[in-house]
């Protein structure tokens, strides 16, 4: 098992049974799009920051002890919710505002394992669709 000692900059959850990566810079709408997905029957592992492993061929998700079922809801403040301490992860969302039509197979990597990554709007309206459509496909 490896372990990143520092957390990356990510939200993670689980959406249909897969575990996320939600990747962005500040303020592109990690947490928006994660409260929405929870709205949509996701389970947050960690919003902000997610810890990561390596185990047996699989990558894994960790919540971070201290924001660990915390959710920040600019406007509103920081909730609390019910979490998943860890969970595989399948697939790596990345939040842009620009991104191709039709685009090349892109992959989000962490050390010598790989999970595909979608260059996704978090604000489009049917970005949950998206994901959807993502989850039961991998």
């Amino acid at each position: 098992m490896t372990i990143i000692t520092n957390p990356i900059h990510a939200n993670s959850l689980v959406f249909n049974q897969k575990g996320i990566l939600i990747l962005g810079e500040s303020s592109s709408g990690k947490s928006d799009l994660t409260l929405r997905l929870i709205h949509a029957g996701a389970m947050l592992i960690c919003d902000d920051y997610s810890h990561l492993t390596y185990e047996d061929n699989h990558l894994i998700a960790h919540s971070v002890k201290n924001i660990a079922g915390k959710l920040e809801i600019r406007g509103v403040g920081i909730i609390t919710l019910a979490y998943v301490e860890r969970h595989p992860i399948h697939f790596a969302v990345e939040l842009t505002q620009n991104y191709q039509r039709y685009p090349d197979e892109s992959f989000f990597h962490y050390e010598n394992y790989k999970v595909p990554k979608f260059m996704l709007n978090p604000f489009e309206i049917s970005v949950i669709d998206k994901i959807k459509v993502i989850s039961n496909n991998l």
